[in-house]
């Protein structure tokens, strides 16, 4: 059984340290906390001892549990935000205590002191001072940081609501981290095409403006014409060069047009159905919100809260306005006496499949089970599809690319090919 090294506030206020044997991480905040102690920091006592000879090691492990020794103090007067890593870390840490057992105000306390005057530091003590005041969690949590999104705001409200919020927290730690494992995996694919549209560009700029220009005055000088390819080309290559401001304000107006149409209100839903039928990241971002939906709402509904309530909190957890305008529809038929698999159906949102197995848990009264097998299964297929996703990501760019270098190669060398048959003349 592992060994872990921590340092807590006693039951008098003073710090204490020591070490314990627990089965995990989770395992050992649980006995400190059973045990009166606040912890502030614990770790396993073999990676303490590598970070305590290793300086880069000890940044490490002390970033993981919330704490940076010598972080850069954050100014209080200005908005804090968390970068991707801390949001992470903070999620993590604040489910762990209270999970084990700590409450909220505590558990604030113990990720203040700890943070060592870091952004997680200064985001803990905006939200404890807000919770101490009276307001809630969630709302603490949109006046404390801007990095705290709608979706994690309204997930925080609803573990409030149903007593889950230790649950909802880590698996909010757990979205967030495959969500930012997606965008490394994203970025790191995209490396290499990368590198392939890059050759791309310079190949073509150095045929239209060294290459064919050069053929171009050696025809004019033979007094041999272009073929047409040729010519197409060359003149393309012109218009650009000659009206390249115009390309440029034509690029500028359709992305100003666009932020001009998103920001309009009526547009909005609109705009997030079609993300949610978008070629590739359509089936990802679906998939996703059902997985959200189903976890959410089982919490809720697992914690005792009626399905009608249960609903509405869940609805509010989602950005997308178009699934929310559904999912309002589905609460006045659940409230005007509807079933609820029924409801759904008629939303249009969520597949057959899903709202089938849903119906089993409706008529077998146990529907918190129900949704939690259809999350289970849709959660293996959301992980099928990033799978997938990030696997096709690299071949389609090169593919892409491949095409639209082999036409420009294609149509130069048969434009070059064609001048010097026509130099040579007829043959007899």
């Amino acid at each position: 059984m592992p060994a872990f090294r921590y340092r807590a506030i006693g039951k008098d206020g003073g710090p204490v340290s020591g070490s314990l044997e627990a089965d995990n991480r989770a395992t050992a905040l649980r006995q400190l906390v059973r045990g009166g102690l606040q912890p502030l920091e614990v770790a396993e006592a073999a990676v303490a001892v590598a970070g305590a000879r290793g300086g880069a090691a000890a940044v490490s492990k002390s970033s993981k549990s919330g704490g940076r020794a010598g972080a850069k103090e954050v100014d209080a007067s200005k908005p804090v935000k968390l970068k991707s890593a801390e949001l992470i870390v903070f999620t993590e840490e604040l489910a762990d205590l209270l999970e084990a057992g700590l409450p909220l105000e505590p558990a604030l306390r113990s990720m203040e002191k700890r943070g060592a005057g870091g952004a997680i530091a200064a985001v803990s003590k905006r939200i404890r001072e807000s919770v101490i005041e009276g307001g809630s969690f969630g709302a603490a949590l949109r006046r404390s940081s801007p990095s705290f999104d709608e979706l994690y705001c309204s997930l925080a409200m609803a573990g409030e609501a149903s007593g889950a919020l230790p649950s909802i927290l880590s698996r909010q730690a757990k979205f967030l981290a495959q969500a930012a494992e997606l965008r490394a995996k994203v970025v790191a694919s995209l490396i290499y095409p990368a590198f392939l549209v890059a050759a791309a560009i310079a190949v073509v700029i150095l045929f239209l403006l060294v290459l064919l220009p050069n053929l171009t005055e050696l025809l004019a000088d033979s007094g041999a014409e272009l073929p047409l390819g040729a010519n197409l080309i060359m003149e393309g290559g012109d218009l650009a060069r000659q009206f390249w401001w115009l390309f440029v304000l034509l690029v500028l107006g359709v992305v100003f047009y666009g932020r001009w149409w998103l920001s309009q209100e009526k547009n909005k839903p609109v705009w997030d159905e079609w993300r949610l039928k978008a070629p590739l990241v359509g089936s990802l971002l679906r998939t996703s919100m059902q997985v959200q939906f189903l976890e959410t709402l089982a919490n809720l509904t697992g914690n005792g809260l009626p399905l009608l309530r249960a609903l509405e909190l869940t609805r509010n957890t989602f950005s997308n306005r178009f699934v929310r305008e559904r999912l309002a529809a589905a609460c006045e038929s659940v409230g005007d006496g509807a079933s609820f698999s029924r409801a759904l159906s008629r939303a249009e949102v969520f597949p057959a499949e899903m709202v089938d197995m849903i119906a089993v848990g409706e008529q077998t009264g146990d529907l918190p089970t129900a949704l939690r097998h259809a999350s289970r299964r849709f959660d293996r297929e959301l992980s099928a599809r990033i799978q997938r996703l990030t696997a096709l990501v690299q071949p389609v760019i090169i593919v892409v690319m491949a095409l639209i270098v082999g036409t420009m190669v294609y149509m130069m060398v048969t434009a070059i090919f064609e001048s010097l048959s026509g130099l040579q003349g007829p043959r007899r």
